[in-house]
């Protein structure tokens, strides 16, 4: 395979996600194969919620692994189905024309809230004790966790 020069990366996050209040942070770094992964002009052109990178180029057969994070928005709903796409483009030598985006998207569903309940004591008129089968007039507590 030939190399990829200029390579250019776009992620316009869908409605539900954001960019981190800090800002983007991105690593790329090597991802395997018989090439490389040449971050030495990386360039984080990111704003709002657009997380875009500059100036990588991938030899022959390289693989550039790439990780940010968005946060889940405080609007977004239970059971919200979150479809996000990235493009990449690049050219076949620096400087020259840029080939048609390429890119794949990921899906992510927001998740419920759970709920757990256990016994932690019962207690037997006066007595508590760790079993919790209390006797008929005592008590149990409960622990209750929502996560």
């Amino acid at each position: 395979s030939r190399q990829a020069f200029d390579v250019e990366l776009t992620d316009v996050l869908p409605a539900g996600l954001k960019a981190p209040a800090g800002g983007v942070s991105l690593a790329v770094n090597d991802g395997g194969g018989s090439g490389s992964c040449n971050t030495g002009s990386l360039a984080n052109t990111s704003s709002g919620n657009t997380i875009s990178f500059t100036g990588v180029r991938i030899t022959a057969d390289g693989i550039c692994n790439v990780t940010y994070r968005a946060e889940v928005d405080s609007a977004a709903k239970f059971k919200d189905t979150l479809t996000n796409r990235a493009v990449v483009t690049f050219a076949s030598e620096a400087g020259g024309t840029k080939f048609s985006p390429v890119g794949d998207t990921a899906t992510v569903t927001i998740a419920e809230p759970t709920v757990t309940k256990t016994v932690v004591t019962g207690s037997s008129g006066a007595t508590e004790s760790a079993d919790p089968n209390p006797l008929p007039g005592g008590s149990a507590q409960y622990n209750l966790g929502v996560c």
